[in-house]
């Protein structure tokens, strides 16, 4: 099993070049964001995480980490669950 979650922070200054403005999950107006994702093992221990640029969208983040799984883990059999704005209809017709 396999645990994955998406997150957000804002950031002050501009000298990150993944900082954009995107979807506030914290509801924080006018502030810049970079966004990561987080994948855990069944004990809920963190095996990888990615950061993404501020204005990326949670399916896009999804997307990446099949390929991880695949690629750097070795899993070639997925079932996954998640909520409705993570899994679309177009991650999942892509694969």
């Amino acid at each position: 099993m396999v645990l994955y979650d998406v997150s957000s922070t804002s950031l002050e200054g501009k000298a990150c070049p993944l900082a954009k403005y995107g979807y506030k999950r914290e509801k924080k107006r006018g502030t810049l964001q970079i966004l990561f994702g987080l994948l855990c093992n069944e004990e809920s221990c963190p095996i990888a995480v990615e950061v993404f640029e501020g204005n990326t969208s949670d399916p896009k983040t999804f997307t990446n980490q099949i390929d991880k799984l695949s690629s750097i883990f070795g899993i070639k059999r997925v079932v996954w669950v998640g909520e409705r704005g993570m899994i679309t209809r177009r991650c999942i017709s892509a694969r």
